[in-house]
């Protein structure tokens, strides 16, 4: 299967007791919450470095403090980006480009440039999404997923699955 967005809607149930972001029984588009134009399997790769980035860590691998090299996992198209911190104070701004591209990716093309800024996902529960993330390439629906911060007492309902 050649990789490809999913119009995912979901509806905070219960969210964490504190949290800011959802509100009970409001409904929310994933393709809202994030980056406009980014594949949601780069994106979820792309996750625990910026976290490390942003809470000023480094990978001992690279050259450099301020890069990494992330791939995505799809299968069919798998793309690998060189990520940049550009700035050391926060809230920080990054940009990836990318440096290879394995078969056909609907998203990426070999040399493109995006930047991405670390309140881009002042909206998005980066808990959530990593709970969230295997359901996203399913196509499940009504699934009650917990974000994973609470020890499990959120509660919300995955109402639609679908290829943008």
């Amino acid at each position: 299967m050649i990789c490809g967005n999913r119009d995912i809607q979901f509806k905070a149930l219960q969210p964490c007791s504190n949290c800011s972001l959802y509100e009970e029984g409001k409904s929310y588009r994933l393709k809202d919450l994030i980056p406009e134009g980014h594949c949601y399997e780069l994106l979820h790769s792309l996750m625990p470095y910026l976290l490390t980035f942003e809470n000023e860590g480094w990978f001992k691998w690279e050259r450099t403090r301020d890069k990494v090299i992330v791939c995505c996992p799809a299968v069919d198209a798998n793309v690998c980006v060189e990520l940049k911190k550009l700035t050391s104070k926060k809230p920080h701004s990054f940009e990836y480009t990318i440096i290879e591209v394995r078969g056909l990716c609907g998203y990426y093309k070999l040399g493109m440039t995006w930047q991405i800024k670390q309140d881009d996902f002042s909206h998005l529960c980066r808990y959530f999404y990593n709970v969230l993330f295997p359901y996203i390439k399913t196509g499940h629906e009504g699934v009650t997923i917990t974000c994973g911060k609470d020890g499990g007492k959120s509660r919300f309902e995955l109402t639609s699955n679908e290829l943008l």
